[in-house]
């Protein structure tokens, strides 16, 4: 990403970090929690469906990450 904005990746994140108030990896994490815990509570899709769609390596990783978006 930094790259393709035309900035070093210490650049990049620097200037990410200062507005949004958090790194670009959490902040892709806590988009993946939100996504996925929707997608349980309206789709009835089944558990490891919902993490593959959304990015997660395993229902482990999903759930650690939406406890993680819970408990903010």
């Amino acid at each position: 990403m930094a790259a393709a904005a035309g900035q070093s990746p210490r650049d990049f994140h620097r200037r990410f970090v200062t507005p949004v108030g958090t790194t670009l990896a959490r902040a892709v994490e806590r988009l993946r929690a939100e996504i996925a815990y929707s997608l349980l509570g309206s789709a009835g899709g089944r558990v490891g469906d919902v993490a593959f769609r959304c990015g997660f390596e395993s229902k482990v990783s999903m759930r650690r990450a939406v406890d993680r978006w819970l408990a903010r």
